[in-house]
Protein backbone atom coordinates (compact mmCIF):
# COMPACT_ATOMS: atom_id res chain seq x y z
CA UNK A 1 0.00 0.00 0.00
CA UNK A 2 2.73 2.38 -0.64
CA UNK A 3 3.18 5.56 -2.82
CA UNK A 4 7.43 6.11 -2.85
CA UNK A 5 8.53 3.86 0.77
CA UNK A 6 11.79 2.02 -0.41
CA UNK A 7 13.58 -0.02 1.57
CA UNK A 8 11.17 0.27 4.89
CA UNK A 9 10.84 -2.88 7.61
CA UNK A 10 7.92 -4.89 7.87
CA UNK A 11 6.72 -2.37 10.66
CA UNK A 12 6.39 0.27 8.08
CA UNK A 13 5.07 -1.40 4.99
CA UNK A 14 1.59 -1.01 5.99
CA UNK A 15 -1.00 0.90 8.28
CA UNK A 16 -1.28 0.01 11.11
CA UNK A 17 -3.05 -3.57 11.89
CA UNK A 18 -6.67 -2.48 13.26
CA UNK A 19 -6.59 0.88 12.44
CA UNK A 20 -9.42 2.78 10.81
CA UNK A 21 -10.73 1.04 7.26
CA UNK A 22 -11.64 5.36 6.55
CA UNK A 23 -7.99 5.74 6.82
CA UNK A 24 -7.36 2.72 4.05
CA UNK A 25 -10.32 3.80 2.33
CA UNK A 26 -8.74 7.83 2.09
CA UNK A 27 -5.17 6.70 1.64
CA UNK A 28 -6.37 4.51 -1.56
CA UNK A 29 -7.98 7.64 -2.74
CA UNK A 30 -4.97 9.61 -1.82
CA UNK A 31 -2.48 6.70 -4.08
CA UNK A 32 -5.02 7.03 -7.27
CA UNK A 33 -4.47 11.05 -7.00
CA UNK A 34 -0.83 10.52 -6.60
CA UNK A 35 -0.17 7.81 -9.64
CA UNK A 36 -2.24 9.95 -11.39
CA UNK A 37 0.24 13.18 -10.75
CA UNK A 38 -2.27 14.72 -8.96
CA UNK A 39 -0.03 15.38 -5.37
CA UNK A 40 -2.53 18.39 -4.45
CA UNK A 41 -5.45 16.05 -4.36
CA UNK A 42 -3.14 13.14 -2.98
CA UNK A 43 -2.13 15.57 -0.34
CA UNK A 44 -5.75 16.19 1.29
CA UNK A 45 -6.69 12.50 1.38
CA UNK A 46 -3.67 11.35 2.78
CA UNK A 47 -3.95 14.19 5.15
CA UNK A 48 -6.72 12.30 6.09
CA UNK A 49 -5.88 9.03 6.81
CA UNK A 50 -2.78 10.42 9.33
CA UNK A 51 -5.61 12.03 11.00
CA UNK A 52 -7.96 9.11 11.50
CA UNK A 53 -4.63 6.28 11.69
CA UNK A 54 -2.14 8.81 13.72
CA UNK A 55 0.15 5.49 14.66
CA UNK A 56 0.47 4.64 10.77
CA UNK A 57 3.98 5.16 10.14
CA UNK A 58 3.17 4.06 6.03
CA UNK A 59 0.83 7.18 5.98
CA UNK A 60 3.03 9.54 7.81
CA UNK A 61 6.21 8.99 5.41
CA UNK A 62 3.58 9.02 2.50
CA UNK A 63 2.37 12.57 3.56
CA UNK A 64 5.94 13.63 3.82
CA UNK A 65 7.04 12.53 0.50
CA UNK A 66 3.97 14.18 -1.22
CA UNK A 67 4.66 17.52 0.58
CA UNK A 68 8.27 16.88 -1.02
CA UNK A 69 7.38 16.21 -4.17
CA UNK A 70 4.94 19.92 -4.14
CA UNK A 71 8.18 21.15 -3.03
CA UNK A 72 6.60 22.43 0.50
CA UNK A 73 9.94 21.74 2.23
CA UNK A 74 8.88 22.69 5.97
CA UNK A 75 5.49 20.62 6.08
CA UNK A 76 8.11 17.30 4.36
CA UNK A 77 10.98 17.65 7.20
CA UNK A 78 7.70 18.14 9.92
CA UNK A 79 6.29 15.01 8.73
CA UNK A 80 9.88 13.35 8.17
CA UNK A 81 11.03 14.27 11.69
CA UNK A 82 7.77 12.67 12.46
CA UNK A 83 8.39 9.42 10.89
CA UNK A 84 11.57 9.02 12.64
CA UNK A 85 10.25 9.18 15.70
CA UNK A 86 7.88 6.52 14.91
CA UNK A 87 10.38 3.94 13.89
CA UNK A 88 11.42 1.16 16.30
CA UNK A 89 15.05 0.85 17.65
CA UNK A 90 15.77 -1.90 15.81
CA UNK A 91 15.42 0.07 12.23
CA UNK A 92 18.78 2.47 12.42
CA UNK A 93 19.50 2.01 8.52
CA UNK A 94 16.14 3.31 8.03
CA UNK A 95 15.95 6.34 10.83
CA UNK A 96 19.64 7.27 9.31
CA UNK A 97 18.59 7.38 5.37
CA UNK A 98 15.13 9.83 6.39
CA UNK A 99 17.43 11.70 8.58
CA UNK A 100 20.31 12.40 5.46
CA UNK A 101 16.31 13.50 3.31
CA UNK A 102 15.46 15.71 6.46
CA UNK A 103 19.34 17.22 6.08
CA UNK A 104 19.03 17.74 2.63
CA UNK A 105 15.35 19.21 2.57
CA UNK A 106 16.63 22.06 5.14
CA UNK A 107 19.96 22.82 3.23
CA UNK A 108 17.40 23.29 -0.19
CA UNK A 109 15.01 25.56 2.20
CA UNK A 110 17.49 27.60 3.36
CA UNK A 111 19.07 27.88 0.06
CA UNK A 112 15.56 28.99 -1.34
CA UNK A 113 15.03 31.64 0.98
CA UNK A 114 18.35 32.77 0.63
CA UNK A 115 17.95 33.24 -2.94
CA UNK A 116 14.16 34.40 -3.06
CA UNK A 117 13.57 37.79 -4.72
CA UNK A 118 13.20 40.63 -1.67
CA UNK A 119 9.59 41.71 -1.53
CA UNK A 120 9.06 44.86 -3.98
CA UNK A 121 7.19 47.90 -2.73
CA UNK A 122 3.71 48.38 -3.87
CA UNK A 123 3.20 49.42 -7.06
CA UNK A 124 1.09 52.50 -6.65
CA UNK A 125 1.15 53.36 -10.42
CA UNK A 126 -2.07 50.77 -10.97
CA UNK A 127 -3.79 52.57 -9.24
CA UNK A 128 -3.96 54.89 -11.46
CA UNK A 129 -6.39 55.29 -15.09
CA UNK A 130 -4.29 55.16 -18.26
CA UNK A 131 -4.89 56.27 -21.97
CA UNK A 132 -5.61 53.00 -23.84
CA UNK A 133 -6.08 53.41 -27.81
CA UNK A 134 -9.64 51.57 -28.62
CA UNK A 135 -10.98 50.52 -32.25
CA UNK A 136 -14.28 51.52 -32.93
CA UNK A 137 -15.82 55.14 -32.83
CA UNK A 138 -19.36 55.37 -32.64
CA UNK A 139 -20.19 59.73 -33.23
CA UNK A 140 -22.19 61.89 -35.11
CA UNK A 141 -20.79 61.17 -38.05
CA UNK A 142 -21.46 57.05 -37.72
CA UNK A 143 -25.17 57.51 -36.67
CA UNK A 144 -26.30 59.92 -39.35
CA UNK A 145 -24.48 57.65 -42.33
CA UNK A 146 -26.06 54.55 -40.23
CA UNK A 147 -29.71 55.75 -39.42
CA UNK A 148 -29.57 57.61 -43.52
CA UNK A 149 -28.68 54.07 -44.68
CA UNK A 150 -31.11 52.40 -42.85
CA UNK A 151 -34.03 54.80 -44.10
CA UNK A 152 -32.91 54.32 -47.26
CA UNK A 153 -32.94 50.42 -47.80
CA UNK A 154 -36.62 50.79 -46.37
CA UNK A 155 -37.81 53.48 -49.02
CA UNK A 156 -36.64 50.70 -51.38
CA UNK A 157 -38.06 48.08 -49.80
CA UNK A 158 -41.26 49.83 -49.88
CA UNK A 159 -41.16 50.96 -53.45
CA UNK A 160 -40.07 47.38 -54.12
CA UNK A 161 -43.01 45.97 -52.79
CA UNK A 162 -45.30 48.25 -54.93
CA UNK A 163 -43.36 47.71 -57.92
CA UNK A 164 -44.65 43.49 -57.59
CA UNK A 165 -47.92 44.90 -56.77
CA UNK A 166 -48.43 46.88 -60.13
CA UNK A 167 -46.42 44.73 -61.70
CA UNK A 168 -48.93 42.10 -60.70
CA UNK A 169 -51.97 44.42 -62.01
CA UNK A 170 -50.27 44.91 -65.32
CA UNK A 171 -50.57 41.24 -65.93
CA UNK A 172 -54.48 41.42 -66.13
CA UNK A 173 -56.52 40.39 -68.95
CA UNK A 174 -57.71 43.54 -71.33
CA UNK A 175 -61.24 43.64 -71.78
CA UNK A 176 -61.78 41.22 -68.85
CA UNK A 177 -60.05 42.44 -66.19
CA UNK A 178 -58.79 45.93 -67.02
CA UNK A 179 -58.40 48.35 -69.72
CA UNK A 180 -55.02 48.85 -72.32
CA UNK A 181 -54.71 52.02 -70.78
CA UNK A 182 -55.18 50.99 -67.49
CA UNK A 183 -52.43 47.90 -68.19
CA UNK A 184 -49.94 50.34 -69.92
CA UNK A 185 -50.32 52.50 -66.58
CA UNK A 186 -49.49 49.83 -64.27
CA UNK A 187 -46.33 48.50 -66.37
CA UNK A 188 -44.97 52.10 -66.12
CA UNK A 189 -45.45 52.37 -62.65
CA UNK A 190 -43.66 49.35 -61.90
CA UNK A 191 -40.94 50.16 -63.96
CA UNK A 192 -40.53 53.91 -62.20
CA UNK A 193 -40.88 51.99 -58.74
CA UNK A 194 -38.59 49.13 -59.82
CA UNK A 195 -35.87 51.81 -60.75
CA UNK A 196 -36.68 53.75 -57.86
CA UNK A 197 -36.20 50.73 -55.54
CA UNK A 198 -33.14 49.85 -57.29
CA UNK A 199 -31.64 53.56 -56.68
CA UNK A 200 -32.43 52.99 -52.68
CA UNK A 201 -31.31 50.17 -51.95
CA UNK A 202 -27.66 50.77 -54.07
CA UNK A 203 -27.43 54.04 -52.32
CA UNK A 204 -28.56 52.84 -48.92
CA UNK A 205 -25.81 49.80 -49.28
CA UNK A 206 -23.23 52.12 -50.18
CA UNK A 207 -24.19 54.13 -47.19
CA UNK A 208 -23.96 51.01 -44.77
CA UNK A 209 -20.81 50.31 -46.30
CA UNK A 210 -19.59 54.07 -44.97
CA UNK A 211 -21.05 53.90 -41.56
CA UNK A 212 -19.38 49.97 -40.95
CA UNK A 213 -15.77 52.12 -42.51
CA UNK A 214 -16.54 55.03 -40.13
CA UNK A 215 -16.99 52.87 -37.17
CA UNK A 216 -14.40 50.32 -37.85
CA UNK A 217 -11.49 52.37 -39.13
CA UNK A 218 -10.74 54.90 -36.84
CA UNK A 219 -9.54 55.24 -33.28
CA UNK A 220 -10.13 56.62 -29.92
CA UNK A 221 -8.29 57.20 -26.66
CA UNK A 222 -9.69 55.79 -23.37
CA UNK A 223 -9.36 56.00 -19.94
CA UNK A 224 -8.89 52.48 -18.44
CA UNK A 225 -7.45 50.55 -15.28
CA UNK A 226 -4.74 48.12 -16.05
CA UNK A 227 -4.94 44.62 -14.94
CA UNK A 228 -2.74 42.18 -13.59
CA UNK A 229 -2.48 38.77 -12.32
CA UNK A 230 -0.81 38.09 -8.98
CA UNK A 231 3.09 37.61 -8.34
CA UNK A 232 3.87 34.65 -6.28
CA UNK A 233 7.23 32.78 -5.30
CA UNK A 234 7.72 29.31 -5.70
CA UNK A 235 10.39 26.61 -3.62
CA UNK A 236 11.10 23.51 -5.72
CA UNK A 237 13.54 20.79 -6.89
CA UNK A 238 14.69 20.17 -9.93
CA UNK A 239 16.32 16.46 -9.38
CA UNK A 240 19.85 18.59 -8.92
CA UNK A 241 19.16 21.27 -6.06
CA UNK A 242 16.69 23.85 -5.01
CA UNK A 243 14.36 26.27 -7.12
CA UNK A 244 13.44 29.21 -6.19
CA UNK A 245 11.55 31.82 -8.55
CA UNK A 246 8.09 33.69 -9.10
CA UNK A 247 5.10 32.88 -11.44
CA UNK A 248 2.87 35.69 -12.12
CA UNK A 249 2.63 38.46 -15.20
CA UNK A 250 1.35 41.93 -15.95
Amino acid sequence: MLLLVPEMSAQAQAPEQGGEQDAAAEYQIGREHFEAGRYRYAIEHLERAVSLDPNSPTLVYNVARVYELLGDFGNAIRYYQLFVRMLGPDETDEARRVTEVIERLEGAQREAQENAPPPQPADTHLDRPVLVEERGVADTAFWLTAGGSALLLAGGGVLGVLALMNKNSADCTVGDQCTLVERDNHAAAARNLALGADILLITGGVAAIAAVLLYSLRTRMVETYPQYEGMTAFFGTDGQGAVAGVRGAF
